[in-house]
């Protein structure tokens, strides 16, 4: 079934910068997991590391052909998903009716910096892929989630506080022209009364940069205040599922013998850092050197527009005088 094969011949975006950072020991961990039943993972606490599961095309006893990929590298922040399936040929309900692929980046550090002070620290979670439908009718969903977790003792004794973004993209139907999208941004955290709370984050976003079935994209963003010393925790993840649907018009039995399509997110589900110039995380590699943007604090920004400005004027005087 060589249709699902078929990828996007596109760049991979990394859209990682490098940073300064003190030494330090960290933990992460790469996962990926695909249906049905294969997970692998890698973790350590000062050498990080890649999760792959190689691709894998599995044919079912009633010939369902699905083929599934993960990759999750937690040096670069990058994750990769594929999942298609094919039940042309297939009478009643198929015996595999879940092709499903799952990358996830967890990581854990220290924030550092010359300040004393919280700054303000913007995670992002850029992803994007294209959803394919080879014949008949498929159901296609590309998700990606953010979170960054942090220990507030006044807000809850029993944990970290989780302030997250998601946005998934969904296609349900043949008929279906649009892709139906749904954005999400959350705090949450278990009260001080055993309860667990979740409301509205206003310092997230999701975005949709496209919503075409053959451009799927999107950028999660997480901003939290952090001070040196602050602990935290980052997990990332992106899931690719596809499933074959009966073709219309529905009735019993239902017929799925027209069905083959794929999610492709093999392009880049990539993690960014950005922070206030002078502020680091602790550890000398992976994760928070190759994905680390350190940008000039409002005051830097300020006193190189005012020389900017001494500059352009200087410039216009000697114009002036010259003529």
């Amino acid at each position: 079934m060589t249709r699902l094969f078929i990828r996007p011949l596109r760049a991979v975006l990394a859209g990682v910068l490098a940073s300064t950072l003190l030494p330090a020991t960290v933990f992460a961990m790469s996962h990926v997991q695909r249906s049905p039943g294969v997970t692998g993972h890698e973790s350590a606490s000062s050498t990080l590391g890649l999760a792959v599961l190689d691709a894998a095309q599995t044919t079912t006893e009633k010939g369902v052909t699905s083929l599934t990929q993960a990759s999750a590298d937690d040096t670069t922040g990058i994750m990769k998903v594929y999942a298609g399936i094919d039940s042309t040929g297939i009478s009643g309900y198929p015996d595999n009716y879940i092709a499903m692929a799952f990358a996830q980046i967890s990581a854990s550090g220290t924030f550092v910096g010359t300040g004393t002070g919280p700054v303000t620290v913007s995670f992002y979670l850029d992803f994007d892929g294209t959803f394919e439908t080879y014949s008949g009718n498929i159901f296609h969903q590309l998700v990606a989630n953010l979170a960054i977790g942090r220990v507030e003792s006044a807000t809850t004794p029993y944990g970290t506080v989780q302030y997250g973004a998601s946005l998934s993209f969904t296609t349900y139907l043949l008929d279906d022209a649009d892709v139906l999208t749904e954005a999400k941004t959350t705090r949450s955290y278990v009260s001080t009364e055993f309860t667990s709370v979740e409301e509205l984050y206003g310092g997230a976003t999701a975005t949709i940069v496209s919503d075409a079935q053959h451009d799927i994209a999107g950028t999660l963003r997480v901003d939290i205040d952090l001070a040196p010393g602050d602990i935290f925790s980052v997990v990332a993840n992106v899931l690719a599922q596809v499933n074959p649907e009966p073709v219309p018009p529905f009735s019993q039995p239902f017929d799925y013998s027209q069905s083959a399509g794929a999610v492709d997110g093999l392009n880049t589900g990539a993690i960014r850092i950005v922070v206030p110039e002078g502020y680091s995380f602790s550890g000398d590699e992976g994760l928070w050197t190759s994905s680390v943007t350190a940008v000039p604090e409002p005051a830097t920004v300020a006193l190189m527009a005012a020389g900017l400005t001494l500059i352009v004027g200087a410039a216009r005087w000697r114009v002036r005088h010259t003529r």
